[in-house]
């Protein structure tokens, strides 16, 4: 029955840490091509989503905005190669939120147990 019940908590607190993470960061899509130069556009430090004409997907984050090219820590992407960007926006507020419902639904899961007898509270 001990098997059961650490079984039990540690399904909950992996619960807890998938709501947590869950939803904590959005995009907002630029027009291609851009109005305006993409040095105005996306700053170094940026994390951006990017999809290639060739249908490839890379996300990273921006060292440096060039004239014909971003450039990050492991890849460089020639604007010319470039079918549709994203910015990855984070949102730490969302991310509170998500940790807040998390840890309620996990108190709604230790009282559920606890009435079942699992835990033997």
């Amino acid at each position: 029955m001990n098997y059961l019940r650490k079984n039990s908590i540690f399904l909950l607190l992996a619960l807890l840490l998938a709501t947590g993470l869950a939803g904590c960061a959005t995009t907002k899509e630029l027009a291609w091509p851009p109005a305006k130069p993409l040095t105005e556009l996306i700053k170094p430090g940026e994390s951006i989503r990017v999809e290639t004409k060739d249908g490839k997907n890379y996300r990273f984050r921006v060292q440096e905005v060039r004239q014909d090219e971003l450039v990050g820590r492991l890849r460089t992407i020639k604007i010319a190669d470039i079918q549709k960007i994203d910015i990855v926006q984070s949102r730490p507020q969302r991310a509170a939120g998500a940790g807040l419902g998390g840890f309620t639904i996990f108190m709604y899961g230790i009282m559920i147990l606890a009435l079942i007898g699992i835990l033997g509270i």
